[in-house]
Formats: C-alpha cells, sequence, structure tokens
C-alpha cells in the first residue's frame, strides 16, 4: 500500500490532464502505471509512441519509480532486453518534487540526449555518434511507402536496415 496515494493521484491526474504527447494508458493500479511517451521531435525516434510502465514505490514521492520502455529501443540509456531506463535524475539524484510527468518528460528528452558515458546498452553506446537515420529511414520507406511505418520498423530491428527491410519484404 502506498504512503501518500493522494501524490499519486495527483500525478496521475496531471498526466490526463496533458495536452502534450505525454499521457497515461493506464492508471488503475496506482502502483503500477503505464504511460504513452512520443518520440522527441527531431531525434530518430519521431514519429514513434513508445509505452513506459512506471512501478511506484510505497514510499513515494521520497523514493523513485522505476521505468521500463516496454518497446524495443536501440539507446544507450535504456537496457536492451528489459526496458529500464538509466538517468541520474530519475535514480540517484531523484528528489520528491518530481512529478511523474515530469519524469516523463525526462525520459522524453533522454531520447534526444543520450549519455553513452552511463550506459545500460553498451553496443549503443559504443556508437559515438548516430548512424546517419536519415538514409536508413529513407532506404525502409522507400519499400513501405511510409515514414512513420519506417522508424518503428527500424525502431523495433534495433535500427538494423536489413532486418527492418526483410519485415517490409
Amino acid at each position: 500500500m502506498l504512503n501518500h496515494p493522494e501524490i499519486v493521484l495527483k500525478d496521475i491526474a496531471r498526466l490526463a490532464k496533458s495536452t502534450s504527447d505525454i499521457f497515461p494508458l493506464d492508471g488503475s493500479d496506482m502502483t503500477s502505471i503505464k504511460a504513452a511517451i512520443a518520440g522527441k521531435v527531431g531525434t530518430p525516434f519521431e514519429g514513434g509512441m513508445f509505452s513506459v510502465t512506471i512501478s511506484i514505490p510505497t514510499e513515494y514521492p521520497f523514493k523513485y519509480p522505476k521505468f521500463h520502455i516496454k518497446d524495443k529501443i536501440f539507446h544507450p540509456n535504456v537496457h536492451p532486453y528489459d526496458g529500464r531506463v538509466c538517468v541520474d535524475l530519475l535514480k540517484e539524484k531523484w528528489s520528491p518534487s518530481i512529478t511523474l510527468y515530469a519524469a516523463c518528460e525526462v525520459i522524453q528528452a533522454l531520447m534526444g540526449e543520450p549519455n553513452p558515458d552511463s550506459p545500460l546498452n553498451v553496443d549503443a553506446a559504443c556508437v559515438h555518434s548516430y548512424p546517419p537515420y536519415e538514409e536508413m529511414i529513407q532506404q525502409v520507406t522507400e519499400l513501405n511507402g511510409s515514414k512513420k511505418a519506417a522508424i518503428k520498423l527500424l525502431t523495433a530491428a534495433s535500427w538494423d536496415v536489413e532486418v527492418a527491410c526483410n519485415q517490409v519484404i
């Protein structure tokens, strides 16, 4: 049981009232909330919608929640198998003043500003600069005709163009 359910309810309400690209998918269980976060504009994740599970500890807001991106995402700060998110502000530097909405904004910002010095995905961290995403997106778009679908396929294929193209064919 949560020590401060009123704070969680307030945070869920803030997510629900949002007119931006972060919103709750399911808030019926206050200890495990599902939210959707749109890929940050100007990044390889633009156009994608990512499902995030937020596990709320009993001691919230004094103890940080755990965030897992449920969709496959190739990113240095997202674990390649279970989707755990690694960012200092949502762990060691957590503050009770951070709302669930603000935490989701941090995750969205992280998509565009990876920190390869603190990786959960070593393969992604080894890439010091992003590959030529526009070229990759264009290749898959030529096969399926939709940039949005191409980004979704590439994300699911960990940005392996050959794998994504094979899914179209």
